[in-house]
């Protein structure tokens, strides 16, 4: 009879940590496709359903809904989410799964400007999960960006590569694409343009196959950067605004700042100064709201821009000297380098 009188109770507790499992594995599907409204709802559902003691489903939610928070630029509740991620894993015994949260932690530092705490949570992620491949794929790849604002090439070139070669031997597509992804980035910072073009041409391809939309996005976004760059201006404003359509649907507002910046560059060099100052103003206005120092200078350098073609020195000065500001702070000497050199240029006019 104690038996038969311990059946239910076990039944109905076992009955939550399935529930919070399914909507956990639902949040994953609706974000993956892009349905972050749903996402961020079944995330929330599985993290009040899930058990106290289920500390790895209570982890995976809360650094899951703490990326979609980043992602529509609630830096509060993204970074609370993310420490709660940490406290959890670390309640179980789980040190890959803190270290998970770790890496979105330096995710978010390195969204904010803030290179310094970035690198220290992707190396405490890395010393706690330095057995996990999937992890280690993940950690290399941001160290690698990290690298690659200070344009140190053969460092960012190389953990990119090592976490493509991790992704590729462990068949993990979704990881290998990212990887992909980021060679495309360090490429084109390098002037490499079809070499970028080639990595985000496999990257995409994959992210359509695995419907990886957020990816998806991400590759036309900077594909048509590479378009600026070659002067391919009719294909550059297709991918930015089917990038922006993208990015608009899932309420992702800080990548929008960069395909603003783009179509701006687009209408720039098309001698359509007004929709290019509205698009570079839109462009350094989110990335002041959603605290992108890096979009920010970006976008500042390209409106410097306009505004020397336009013979308008000192509006190209003051936006010349916030984004030689900007990229001080964030050590990207290249880049200040680079600035430096348009303001002689603008001072010299």
């Amino acid at each position: 009879m104690l038996i038969d009188v311990a059946r239910p109770e076990r039944s109905a507790a076992a009955a939550i940590p399935r529930a919070a499992a399914e909507l956990l594995a639902s949040g994953r599907s609706f974000d993956r496709r892009g349905n972050l409204g749903l996402a961020a709802d079944s995330y929330a559902a599985a993290i009040d359903a899930a058990l106290p003691d289920d500390a790895a489903l209570l982890s995976e939610a809360l650094r899951r809904l703490a990326v979609l928070h980043n992602r529509r630029a609630e830096t509060a509740a993204a970074r609370e989410m993310a420490l709660r991620a940490v406290a959890a894993a670390a309640r179980g015994g789980l040190p890959v799964l803190a270290a998970e949260a770790l890496n979105a932690l330096g995710g978010f530092a390195f969204e904010a400007g803030d290179l310094a705490e970035a690198r220290e949570r992707f190396e405490s992620a890395l010393e706690l999960g330095a057995g996990d491949p999937e992890l280690v794929m993940k950690v290399d790849q941001n160290i690698g960006l990290l690298h690659g604002v200070r344009a140190e090439w053969p460092e960012a070139v190389a953990l990119c590569q090592r976490a493509a070669a991790l992704a590729e031997r462990h068949a993990n597509h979704g990881a290998a694409a990212r990887a992909y992804h980021n060679l495309g980035l360090l490429a084109a910072r390098q002037s490499l343009f079809e070499e970028a073009h080639r990595q985000y041409r496999r990257a995409r391809g994959i992210a359509l196959r695995e419907g990886d939309t957020y990816l998806e996005a991400l590759c036309l976004l900077n594909q048509a950067g590479v378009d600026v760059a070659l002067e391919r201006w009719e294909e550059a404003r297709d991918g930015a605004e089917r990038a922006l359509h993208i990015f608009d649907r899932l309420e992702s507002r800080r990548d929008k700042a960069a395909a603003n910046r783009i179509l701006g560059v687009v209408f720039r060099e098309t001698r359509r100064p007004a929709l290019a100052e509205s698009r570079l103003r839109s462009a350094v206005e989110i990335a002041v709201s959603t605290q992108c120092p890096l979009s920010e200078a970006e976008a500042r350098r390209e409106l410097a821009e306009l505004y020397w073609w336009q013979s308008r020195p000192t509006d190209a000065l003051a936006e010349l000297d916030n984004a030689c500001y900007l990229f001080s702070r964030l050590g990207a000497r290249a880049d200040v380098a680079d600035i430096e050199h348009r303001i002689s240029r603008v001072r010299g006019t």
